[in-house]
């Protein structure tokens, strides 16, 4: 059975910017093997899951994760290893310098090297954030093609996990990256100033924490929870991840792409198939053209508008039928998922304006016209599904979803609405971050979270009795995943 995987996308916000250097206009800058401007980083494919540094050898393992591609190892270049009791780096940014936990080798090949702030970005040494402010997108030790992150970056990747939108902040945030099999957060310790020369081994906290640059000077940590940190630049080593900053190249019929959800999402058919890009469509002749135009719900008598792309043509805007569940807990409050019956639905937070607004939200068995018994037993259909559709519509199921985004590129930015920040709506579909209902049966969480970054849409076909296969946009990434049948996520119909 071969995996399809949906992740690579053009990243619109990807800045192939020069590396900056300390300097009196913070203009010039050097590489990590010093000298001159490099030039515009070439494309560096996240092919298969993994990336080839070039400069020595080394394969990552990388991946689309909310809005950005990542590395999902901590980086591990350095021409030679110094003592934690050394500062790190000298007026010369000629060699690249890298300090492993305890000084022991094995540390960096496992869990990856530790920097200080300036060599991360591949400074002088006594260069600070405020005298050799990096320009957005610094290369700084990264391979080519990828950069130092912003804590821009970080706070999307803490969206896309949903860790500041949940009841309680940052809930949960351990366990949830630790775990992860996708960011896959190692928590590699630090490395701090030495108290005194005789302090040769001033390591803590591996094991227990991971700190990572960002390219302003900030930090982000994993421990107790997962936020910013304030550290001082100056004699502490952190880890460093890198994010891709060059448009990525989907991969040849029958390869591995570079993303995977948390859960392996299995292809309709036993081959990887490409799809042609199709062109996009104008809006002001499109109608004339059969590729857009409207139609009435004969239920509620609701008007939708539809967008015809390759061979498909969709919903282009999210379904809105049923009775809406109201006082529906929202703040972690109910450790009991609350089942809707046929023709129910949730709006998020519980107000009717999000409904019109966005759609309505619903569990899976509802969405199918299953009964709720389904939401924790299988339920598998095959063949056409009309479900909570209209009349003449059914649920899209993965081949669908794989086609549609094949038609756009792979590029999500291309599907969301305009309104949606870096949104294009190249072919009308009009993605808006309706946020979802979320549900753990491990935990407390009973609540709606999302609403503005993430949008989801179920898919007419179960992974296993208890998650069903959804398509995700969150930001400029388009993806392929699994949620729990207990969830509430939007729908968008197919015509028969």
């Amino acid at each position: 059975m071969t995996t399809r995987r949906l992740f690579e996308s053009s990243l619109l916000f990807g800045i192939a910017a020069l590396l900056a250097a300390c300097g009196s206009d913070g203009g010039s800058s050097s590489g990590p093997d010093g000298g001159k401007d490099d030039p515009k980083p070439s494309k560096t494919a996240c092919v298969g899951g993994t990336l080839t540094d070039s400069r020595d050898g080394k394969v990552y393992t990388c991946d689309t994760v909310g809005t950005r591609i990542w590395m999902t190892q901590n980086l591990d270049f350095g021409k030679k290893s110094v003592p934690g009791a050394a500062e790190q780096g000298d007026a010369s940014v000629s060699a690249a310098d890298k300090y492993c936990y305890g000084d022991d080798a094995a540390n960096c090949q496992s869990d990856g090297a530790l920097y200080s702030w300036h060599s991360a970005l591949a400074l002088a040494a006594s260069c600070t954030p405020a005298s050799c402010a990096p320009k957005a997108g610094a290369r700084g030790l990264c391979p080519e093609g990828w950069h130092v992150p912003s804590s821009a970056e970080f706070a999307e990747l803490e969206s896309f996990y949903d860790i500041a939108n949940d009841a309680t902040p940052n809930h949960n945030a351990v366990p949830q990256l630790v775990s992860d099999t996708l960011w896959k957060g190692i928590q590699a310790g630090a490395r701090y100033a030495p108290a005194s020369p005789d302090d040769s081994l001033p390591f803590t906290a591996r094991g227990a924490s991971g700190i990572w640059w960002t390219a302003d000077g900030g930090q982000w940590e994993l421990s107790s929870t997962f936020e910013a940190a304030s550290y001082p630049s100056e004699g502490y080593a952190f880890s460093l991840r890198c994010v891709n900053d060059a448009e990525v190249e989907i991969p040849d019929e029958g390869s591995s792409s570079s993303g995977v959800s948390s859960a392996e999402i299995s292809s309709s058919s036993s081959d990887a198939i490409s799809y042609a890009v199709v062109d996009p469509i104008d809006a002001s002749t499109c109608e004339a053209a059969g590729l857009c135009g409207t139609f009435t719900d004969s239920r509620d008598s609701k008007s939708y508008r539809w967008t015809k792309i390759g061979e498909r043509t969709w919903m282009a805007q999210n379904l809105d039928y049923g009775t809406m569940v109201s006082n529906v807990p929202k703040g972690g409050d109910s450790n009991v998922a609350v089942t809707l019956a046929d023709g129910q639905k949730f709006c998020y937070d519980n107000d009717a304006s999000n409904c019109s607004a966005n759609g309505a939200l619903y569990q899976w068995h509802v969405a199918m016209g299953k009964p709720a018994s389904c939401g924790s037993a299988s339920c598998a259909d095959s063949g056409a599904v009309r479900g909570v559709c209209p009349e003449g519509w059914r649920m899209p199921r993965t081949e669908d979803w794989e086609r549609l985004l094949g038609n756009v590129g792979y590029n999500g930015a291309r599907l969301k609405a305009s309104s949606w920040n870096g949104g294009t709506d190249d072919y009308l579909w009009a993605a808006l971050p309706a946020g979802r209902y979320r549900y753990s049966d491990t935990e407390w969480q009973t609540f709606f979270s999302g609403k503005g970054s993430q949008a989801f849409w179920w898919l007419a076909d179960e992974k296993n009795e208890n998650n069903a296969v959804t398509g995700v946009v969150t930001g400029y990434a388009d993806q392929a995943f699994s949620n729990k049948l207990e969830e509430a996520l939007s729908v968008r119909c197919v015509k028969d």
